[in-house]
């Protein structure tokens, strides 16, 4: 049988090593191999659907010049002492050990490094991948890994199209090599945003309990700092923020864009970190353990570095990425003008607010059954109506809260508003520090009232 290769795709945050449970154990853990994991490079996308009764499907998408083709095929899988055995239709088989942290699988087999990443099993992420391919074959790259250009997917160069071959997987690479292709670092992108839906669904989550006593699920609930949901949405938070810093480090100059992009996001996240918790560490190096004595910087000073963030931003976003499911000029125009706004700057809130409108919200897929059914198949952050609630603001108009709940469609930035306006209450005006940082982290204070 003839092979082609798959390169790794991509490597974020320390792995750790995953254990699988053996039959005899009855634990009702989450096994964070369930769901949606995909690999891409040479002109090929493997996507694999793993389900918990050790079966699955694999969809190989494979690129010819012209249009894609698509394998859908069964899948099964065997966990035994760490290690995984795949088997995907006649062809497909992987097999080694397997480490799993954040957003990214490996299988090691004998020093060769096999890396998936996590997604949410929606098209869109799909699509990006399939429009990179696309674009490096119309720019005289094409998906010829073999370098022979004759037009044939044919990576070793037997003269055969790979399409039916084996895959075999190339040595463990840094980070800095995963980083060096457009691919690499827009799946590294895909991935960030991913995680920030998780921290963006905790932190309402925890907002819809300060303001109605209630989870998002209807259920009776009180804030306190040993609360999972506390440590599990600064933990969310962090995470994300990391996976920011690794594009900005490792990304290849070429790709400053995403860099760019990334650093947008770490904005976005640095603002709400501030918002719920007042003061927290500012971190701009890739893993860096959250868990140490760090040192921490006040609300107001994190916003000051949010904003001058922004502002050097600006000129790079104003005529390059749009929004929908992706950061834009406009998102970080509002962030600006919200940060005005806490510090009763609302004559350049309201500049600010004149000049943009924002189309940023978070993609959410129906795989992801508990988020789709509380969200929908989104979570709305930045839009123009989310702006004109907040020149009104700016404008000191009435009833702020029932214009809000009447107009906004979305219950972020609500109990940012109301704490800017003097109606949410005194003693919980931020989030308690998790417990556990407070262990970990002795800079760290807990907030009043906690």
């Amino acid at each position: 049988m003839k092979k082609a290769v798959l390169l790794p795709l991509l490597l974020i945050g320390l792995l750790l090593p995953f254990t699988a449970c053996s039959d005899s154990d009855n634990s009702n853990e989450t096994n964070p191999l369930v769901g949606y994991w995909h690999i891409a490079d040479n002109g090929r996308i493997v996507s694999l659907r793993i389900e918990e009764n050790g079966t699955g499907k694999a969809a190989i998408y494979t690129y010819n010049g012209n249009e894609w083709n698509i394998d859908n095929l069964p899948l099964q899988y065997t966990i035994a002492d760490g290690h995984i055995a795949i088997k995907a239709g006649n062809d497909y088989t992987l097999s080694g050990k397997m480490a799993i942290t954040g957003a990214s699988l490996s299988i090691t087999d004998n020093g060769n490094v096999t890396m998936f990443t996590g997604y949410d099993g929606g098209d869109s992420i799909i699509k990006i991948l399939q429009m990179n391919i696309e674009n490096n074959f119309t720019q005289g790259g094409g998906n010829d890994a073999g370098g022979d250009d004759d037009g044939n997917n044919d990576g070793n160069n037997d003269g055969n199209n790979d399409k039916d071959d084996e895959i075999i997987i190339l040595p463990s690479v840094s980070k800095e090599d995963l980083f060096q292709t457009e691919a690499h670092v827009l799946a590294a992108l895909a991935a960030t945003y991913i995680n920030i839906v998780s921290f963006e669904a905790a932190q309402l989550n925890l907002e819809n309990i300060i303001i109605t006593g209630k989870d998002m699920t209807g259920v009776p609930r009180s804030i306190t700092a040993t609360m999972p949901e506390i440590e599990e949405c600064w933990t969310n938070a962090y995470k994300a923020i990391n996976q920011c810093n690794t594009i900005i480090e490792y990304a290849n100059e070429e790709y400053g864009k995403y860099a760019d992009e990334a650093k947008a996001l770490r904005c976005f996240l640095y603002y709400n970190v501030a918002h719920l918790w007042g003061k927290a560490p500012f971190i701009t190096a890739a893993d860096v353990d959250i868990a140490t004595s760090l040192p921490v910087h006040e609300q107001y000073e994190l916003f000051n570095i949010i904003y001058d963030e922004i502002e050097m931003l600006l000129p790079y976003f104003e005529n390059s990425i749009a929004g929908n499911y992706r950061i834009d000029a406009g998102a970080l125009l509002a962030i600006q003008a919200e940060i005005e706004l806490s510090v009763g700057n609302k004559s350049v809130a309201c500049e600010l607010l004149s000049r943009c409108q924002p189309n940023f919200s978070l993609s959410i897929n129906e795989n992801q059954k508990e988020l789709f059914s509380i969200f929908g198949n989104k979570i709305t952050l930045y839009t123009p109506k989310y702006v004109e609630l907040l020149t009104q603001e700016a404008q000191a108009a009435e009833n702020l809260p029932a214009l809000w709940n009447e107009k906004s469609g979305s219950s972020y930035g609500y109990w940012a508003m109301l704490k800017r306006i003097g109606k949410a209450d005194i003693e919980y005006k931020l989030m308690p520090i998790p417990e556990n940082e407070l262990t970990f982290n002795p800079n760290l204070t807990q907030n009043p009232g906690y």
